[in-house]
């Protein structure tokens, strides 16, 4: 058993590690993929169960001109990125 548990622990070096860009070794969320897990774990017990739960006896949310604003950003931010993108490349 602890042959195969060593050889597990050299394989996570290697790839979380050894293969890791050095620069980025001490970024949160890149040192290690266990954060990146808990708020995966996080997100779907809210999704599929507390969620549901929370709304169940609530009328959905009104977001028409939430979104209407959302989408009018999204719309003007591609054009000007579209924008610096041919400008940039012309040059």
């Amino acid at each position: 058993m602890a042959a195969v548990n060593a050889t597990q622990v050299d394989y996570w070096n290697f790839l979380f590690t050894d293969l890791a860009d050095p620069r980025t070794n001490n970024w949160f969320l890149i040192k290690s993929p266990l954060p990146l897990l808990g708020i995966l774990a996080f997100y779907l017990f809210f999704v599929l169960s507390w969620g549901p739960k929370f709304m169940k006896d609530r009328k959905p949310f009104k977001l028409e001109r939430t979104l209407l604003v959302y989408n009018f950003f999204q719309v003007a931010l591609s054009v000007w990125m579209v924008n610096r993108g041919v400008v940039i490349w012309h040059y």
